[in-house]
């Protein structure tokens, strides 16, 4: 229903374009209980616009099934993920390499915090050890039983296994910081994205580009089904639509580049309007929320 708006952004997940801008805000386009798009970049130099799209289909694409719990007590988020690679072609025979994106914002000497401290945004870089994101509790599988899994290097953002996996399945706790490019918590508002393992993109070698905020990706567009227990927040952003079942929301996107779920406390409306969808009218709200 959404290819018709935008259309010739058709492409605008793979390529993330970015602006110069003097402020950050994130834009959301809500329809009902359905977030069409948002700005998730969440720094001062940039604005970065996501948009759903669902307008074609790819045959090589990661799937996932994800179960997330969200702590807000402990300020944790323990991530099950469920990964099926086997629409990927052409992979090689020994070794499946992995970005786990969150780990960019483990301490200031990755290449994330050298883009942050060339932006200016060196509050970043001068956080106690205390405040930077870490993971706890690895555990990898495999459709036989563990996987047996490494680093590259000392560089915990790439991990590598076995090449005869299809089924993959990672489990990890994220201890959160406070919020950076649009991941992590501001009082009681939580920013979740760049929180799951991704497939690095193979062409005869792999591709290890760590993660930065003036990149284009590189990994496989996807297919996502989470599940994450429902934390009574008021307003639920996501460039996935959502509904509430049971105690959960379950949130849904196909072929996209990346998942973004934001949980807010309180909006406020900016501006109204609609557009036209072949026959239908379609509503849609735009609401402008400042951030750090």
């Amino acid at each position: 229903m959404w290819q018709t708006m935008y259309q010739h952004y058709c492409d605008i997940i793979g390529v993330n374009p970015f602006f110069d801008a003097s402020y950050t805000y994130e834009f959301v386009f809500l329809h009902h209980q359905s977030t069409i798009s948002m700005i998730t970049h969440q720094f001062k130099c940039i604005f970065c616009i996501v948009f759903l799209w669902t307008s074609h289909s790819y045959s090589q694409k990661v799937n996932y099934d994800m179960s997330l719990k969200l702590d807000t007590a402990s300020k944790t988020l323990h991530v099950q993920a469920k990964m099926d690679i086997s629409q990927i072609n052409n992979l090689p025979s020994d070794t499946l390499w992995f970005a786990l994106p969150f780990n960019a914002y483990r301490n200031n000497l990755t290449p994330f915090a050298k883009d942050m401290f060339d932006c200016m945004q060196s509050s970043f870089n001068f956080r106690r050890e205390s405040e930077y994101l870490k993971m706890e509790g690895l555990q990898v599988r495999c459709e036989s039983g563990d996987a047996n899994h490494f680093f590259k290097g000392d560089d915990t953002e790439f991990i590598g296994t076995a090449a005869d996996c299809q089924h993959i399945t990672f489990n990890y706790t994220i201890k959160l910081s406070v919020e950076i490019d649009g991941f992590g918590y501001q009082s009681k508002d939580y920013s979740i994205r760049n929180f799951y393992p991704e497939l690095l993109e193979y062409n005869g070698k792999w591709n290890f580009s760590s993660y930065s905020p003036f990149y284009n990706p590189t990994n496989y567009k996807s297919n996502f089904k989470i599940t994450l227990n429902n934390t009574n927040h008021p307003l639920i952003l996501s460039n996935a639509l959502y509904q509430l079942k049971e105690n959960d929301l379950v949130f849904e996107a196909q072929n996209i580049r990346s998942l973004v779920i934001q949980l807010k406390q309180n909006v406020h409306k900016t501006l109204e309007g609609s557009f036209k969808s072949g026959q239908k009218i379609v509503p849609y709200q735009i609401n402008l929320l400042p951030t750090r």
